[in-house]
Order: structure tokens, then C-alpha cells, then sequence
């Protein structure tokens, strides 16, 4: 007996933006052009991704994600000030801005960056001290630290780019330094602080979260309670 399915398409920046190099490219892009065009629905993290969306696909629901369900109690402990750059060394990272930031910031507070780091920045920062390059971090050891942290880092170098650790940084009302992009100034607003991916502005910027950190997190608990009212009206709405 056939059943009729629906196909939906979850396409973040990457997944509208990816191709490859090499013989294969063209069935590749063909590929990709057939497989989110004869999707019934695309859904897209923000209004900004709607027009690359509309090349493969005029069927398109604006889903930023869900605000994730996390319980700060479970992990939150007294510990020392630091700072966690969420990283995973993509190509859309700043990483060696980072890293020089780290190195600055290292001399007042313990910086962490998480994910697993290429062999040759782990060999060239593992005795820094102050910084420490964790390596990949199972789920609870993940929220832990980042649960604990003084001031939680997400950048990237990509425009209409929202990031999962910004979603996490809000769900633990932990403060956030992000890229100075419009589309993370539209998500965010003021319950955020914003860099322009430089090391001097990195730096002061973090230093700028962790100082006003009581009035950052009262206005991303606000804008907490905002997103999960605005998550349920947008689900009720996508309706599949």
C-alpha cells in the first residue's frame, strides 16, 4: 500500500551554499537543484536566506530553531571566571583570530574552545597556558562547561548565519559575544554583545559581556520568554 509522504527540507546556510569541486561538481549541483526542488517545504533559520532559498524552491516556511530545552541547574557549580569559545574549526571560523584573542585574554581568565582542533593548532596551543583546546566533549561535559561559563563565544564569517551556540548561550542565560552580522543583530537585539571578528575587538567585547553580565542576563531572559512564545505561534503556524 503507498503512503503519501511529505518531504521537508531543513536548509541552513551551508546546505543552500555547499557545492564541490572536481568532475563530480555538476551532478552534484544537478543532484542538490532536484533534491530541494521537488521538496514540498523549505525551511530556512532566518527572512535573509528566503531569496538563495527561492532558486531551488518557492515553498519556503522562516523556522529559526527551536530555543533548546535546557536545564542550567543540572550543570551550573561555583567555579573560576572563564570564557568558552564554542568552536567547531569549520571554514566559516575565525580561528587563528581567535586563538590570538584567547592568548590576550588568557593572562586575566582560563579560556576553553571546544570541538576537535586540526593537529597542528593542537600542537602549537596545548602548553599555552590559560587556554585549553578540549577536544571533542561528550554531551554532559559539553553543557558543563558551557552551563558554567563566564561569557559564551559563537563567530563566524558567513552572513545569515545563526549558530547553535547562540540558541545554547540563550536557552542557559549565559552572556554572548557573537559576529556583528545583521542577521544575528535582528535575532539577539541588545541581549548580546557584538565583535567585527578582530582580535582587539574580540577581546574588548568579551571583556565588555563578562563586566555587565547581571544586565545581559536579565535582557536575555527576556528575550527568552520572548523566542519561546514566538516558537510555539511559529510551529502552530508550519502546521505539517
Amino acid at each position: 500500500m503507498f503512503y503519501p509522504i511529505t518531504v521537508v527540507s531543513d536548509c541552513h546556510t551551508k546546505a543552500l551554499r555547499r557545492t564541490i569541486n572536481g568532475p563530480l561538481k555538476g551532478l552534484f549541483l544537478r543532484m542538490k537543484r532536484w533534491s530541494l526542488g521537488t521538496a514540498d517545504l523549505l525551511i530556512v533559520s532566518n527572512d535573509r536566506l528566503i531569496d538563495e532559498a527561492s532558486e531551488y524552491n518557492q515553498n519556503i516556511f522562516v523556522l529559526p530553531d527551536l530555543v533548546p530545552d535546557l536545564d542550567a541547574s543540572k550543570y551550573v557549580q561555583a567555579s573560576n571566571k572563564y570564557c568558552a569559545f564554542v568552536t567547531t574549526y569549520a571554514k566559516d571560523e575565525p580561528i587563528e583570530t581567535i586563538l590570538q584573542a584567547a592568548l590576550i585574554l588568557s593572562h586575566e581568565m582560563q579560556v576553553f574552545l571546544t570541538g576537535e582542533p586540526p593537529s597542528d593548532l593542537l600542537q602549537k596551543y596545548k602548553h599555552s597556558n590559560g587556554i585549553t583546546l578540549t577536544g571533542f566533549l561528550p554531551e554532559e561535559k559539553y553543557m558543563h562547561l558551557i552551563a558554567n561559563a563566564a561569557c559564551i563565544v559563537a563567530l563566524t564569517t558567513e552572513d545569515n548565519c545563526l549558530q547553535c551556540a547562540g540558541y545554547e548561550a540563550l536557552a542557559l542565560e549565559i552572556p554572548l559575544v557573537t559576529s556583528d552580522t545583521a542577521v544575528l543583530r535582528e535575532y539577539f537585539g541588545d541581549a548580546a554583545v557584538y565583535t567585527n571578528n578582530s582580535v582587539e575587538s574580540i577581546v574588548k567585547s568579551i571583556k565588555t559581556a563578562i563586566d555587565q553580565s547581571g544586565n545581559l542576563r536579565k535582557k536575555i531572559m527576556r528575550l527568552k520568554a520572548q523566542k519561546l512564545k514566538q516558537d510555539i505561534l511559529r510551529l502552530d503556524r508550519l502546521n505539517l
